[in-house]
């Protein structure tokens, strides 16, 4: 009989302790961009609490900003979107966004950016994600043929970190 409120104290408190983003690279979480900081970083609500979410895999040259980041606006900002993380510091996230528009389809915002050249791959220590079949370099590589050149790919920037 003294084992039922235990019980139920023990299970409130997972509930509670659920609410704090306990992922892990790999993983998913739903929630809403309530705010886009830059082209490549979003304020990401997910219920409990927000993150600022940087984008995984890309480099949006300063020359691009304004324009990108009035794209990811009309893409993200008040939307449901999925994050999966790539890796976390403190309530930073490196994470692939995806938006889950129920007309436009379920979109990689990464992928979307470097087909319409407002960023480009990242090279360095971020430069390894779970994309498969090298997506982003196939985006990237699509981009840069276009003709005539447009975006990043009119100017000869490079992407460091």
């Amino acid at each position: 009989m003294r084992k039922r409120p235990l019980i139920r104290a023990f299970l409130g408190l997972l509930i509670l302790g659920a609410g704090h983003l306990p992922i892990f690279a790999g993983d998913s979480v739903y929630g809403t961009v309530v705010g886009v900081k830059r082209a490549d970083l979003v304020r990401f609500n997910y219920g409990p609490g927000e993150y600022d979410v940087h984008i995984a895999g890309i480099f949006v040259p300063q020359a691009q900003e304004d324009e990108a980041k009035k794209f990811v606006i009309n893409l993200v900002r008040g939307k449901n979107v999925r994050v999966r993380l790539v890796r976390r510091a403190g309530y930073e996230m490196v994470a692939q966004l995806l938006t889950d528009d129920p007309v436009a389809g379920i979109q990689d915002v990464a992928i979307v950016l470097l087909d319409r050249s407002l960023a480009k791959t990242l090279l360095g220590s971020d430069s390894r994600f779970r994309y498969k079949y090298g997506e982003l370099k196939a985006a990237e590589a699509k981009a840069k043929t276009a003709q005539p050149p447009r975006g990043v790919w009119a100017r000869d920037q490079v992407p460091t970190r």
